[in-house]
């Protein structure tokens, strides 16, 4: 039995994985960190900057430096559900 251990996400932290995970299912690449400040609202993208940071840290996303769509989901990332904000069994 392999055991799971949840990291809380903020409710900016939920959102930006969800746009991010959505973006890449429906397009196939990810989104720039300017598509996400301007879809989520965000004021500056120093804070996409620093919820991706974040999401990284938890294991959600790899970020890739020097890439204009250096965003990756992790399978962390992947397996994480909308509703629930939890990981489907495996």
């Amino acid at each position: 039995m392999v055991k799971i251990i949840k990291l809380p996400l903020t409710m900016q932290q939920k959102q930006t994985l969800l746009f991010v995970k959505a973006y890449i299912e429906k397009n196939e690449y990810p989104p720039t960190i300017n598509e996400i400040q301007s879809t989520l609202k965000f004021n500056n993208p120093g804070y996409v900057h620093k919820l991706l940071f974040y999401l990284a840290k938890k294991g959600y996303v790899i970020k890739l430096k020097h890439e204009r769509r250096g965003i990756r989901l992790t399978e962390l990332g992947e397996e994480y559900k909308q509703k629930e904000g939890k990981w489907k069994k495996i």
